[in-house]
């Protein structure tokens, strides 16, 4: 059969690039191409198991998302990186390990988490180990959040509910370990300042290993006058299903050694959080009167303000805005302390603002201003220099105290 001039320069072209892509796979040495097990681990990042992971989130309170961020970021975890149960083969579940005894199944091992700030979750790791003889890729587990409880002055998680995210995925390799980045729908879940649980629950029967970091001789936690260990974190374990349903503490216990050396044991899971700070909305600041005093009457009398300093030097107007309530009223004077304070009056009968004006006394000319508010509102206030005409702002959100120069 003879080939038509364009088919043979089609049938070049393609030769040409399939030899182009085959060079660099073909140049790793010793990797069998028809083996797509061999052609995985070649693409394995150093010190990590590679593989892939697929997350199906249930959600029962959805995430609000990532509103107003600070962009500070703070990463939370208690281990060091170094997980003493990958190497002396306990595999981190009732059954196994040593300090502890239990059924073979369904396990949940939870962390508490000390969350600085009012914060939203950016992303969640969680390390396992595929020990040597285990068959299977598959890593499968389950993220939950909880509450803190305290019961006899001891911490434990709540009752279950809210996030509960399921981790579909596999370590590529026997022997290796991997700790997966969970985001998609836990992203933009809601930590308030305080306490906080991450519990993962999985099947020990499928051989996977979670992490833990154990105190070593070198590294024992510190202990307090009473010797009980002061540990960075707390950790719990339980057995699913929980029996009785009903069981005190919802079944968790404590994995750690309950008779000295109670610095020993184990110190953190492989479990880490990554927050974002999130910041409040700041309240607007009352604006400015739409026609300010422009140029006072040094003599006239401060019928709606404050005139404070000798001579009535510097002339104080007060406005504010109350919580819930739109727009702007102006504050009234309730009383004069002397020369250099007054009160104000926001819609009461009581006193709300004091400002004070002090001399600097140091030969700059400048005075110092202080306020002291007793109250939620929002306030501005005016402040003229009668002898040189000078007029500021100063503004106060939710009650805050004021200091500046004049």
């Amino acid at each position: 059969m003879r080939l038509s001039r364009r088919t043979t320069r089609h049938l070049i072209c393609l030769t040409s690039l399939l030899a182009f892509v085959s060079t660099p796979l073909l140049a790793q040495t010793g990797i069998d191409l028809l083996d797509a097990e061999q052609v995985r681990r070649a693409t394995e990042l150093s010190g990590e198991a590679g593989g892939t992971a697929t997350v199906r989130a249930t959600l029962d309170v959805s995430p609000s998302g990532l509103v107003q961020a600070s962009n500070h970021r703070v990463e939370l975890r208690y281990d060091d990186g170094k997980f003493e149960n990958f190497e002396d083969n306990s595999a981190l579940s009732p059954n196994n390990d040593r300090e502890m005894g239990g059924a073979e199944g369904l396990v949940e091992w939870a962390q508490l988490f000390k969350v600085p700030a009012d914060s939203t979750v950016v992303w969640a790791k969680v390390c396992f180990q595929r020990p040597e003889n285990d068959l299977s890729r598959a890593l499968d587990f389950k993220v939950r959040f909880y509450a803190n409880e305290v019961t006899n002055k001891v911490d434990n998680p709540g009752r279950r509910g809210g996030l509960v995210y399921n981790v579909e995925g596999d370590i590529r390799s026997a022997g290796k370990h991997a700790c997966p980045w969970l985001r998609g729908h836990i992203v933009g879940k809601e930590l308030s300042k305080g306490l906080h649980w991450l519990g993962v629950e999985w099947d020990t029967r499928t051989m996977k290993r979670l992490a833990g970091d154990h105190y070593t001789s070198e590294d024992m936690a510190e202990v307090d006058g009473n010797g009980n260990a002061k540990h960075a974190t707390e950790i719990r374990y339980r057995a699913i299903q929980v029996s009785p349903p009903d069981s005190s503490n919802d079944g968790w216990m404590n994995p750690r050694p309950t008779t000295p050396p109670r610095n020993s044991g184990l110190k953190a899971i492989g479990v880490r959080l990554l927050l974002e700070k999130v910041q409040a909305a700041e309240p607007e600041t009352p604006e400015p009167p739409e026609t300010p005093e422009t140029d006072p009457d040094p003599e006239s009398a401060c019928d709606d303000g404050l005139c404070l300093l000798e001579n009535d030097r510097f002339r104080v107007r007060a406005r504010y805005a109350m919580p819930g309530m739109p727009g702007q009223s102006a504050g009234t004077v309730a009383a004069g302390l002397g020369g250099a304070a007054g009160l104000f009056t926001f819609g009461g009968d009581h006193p709300e603002l004091l400002v004070r004006l002090v001399d600097d006394c140091s030969g700059s000319g400048y005075f110092k201003l202080y306020t002291g508010a007793a109250t939620d509102a929002d306030y501005s206030l005016a402040i003229r220099d009668t002898m040189t005409g000078d007029l500021k702002w100063f503004g106060g959100r939710g009650g805050d105290s004021i200091r500046g120069t004049l």
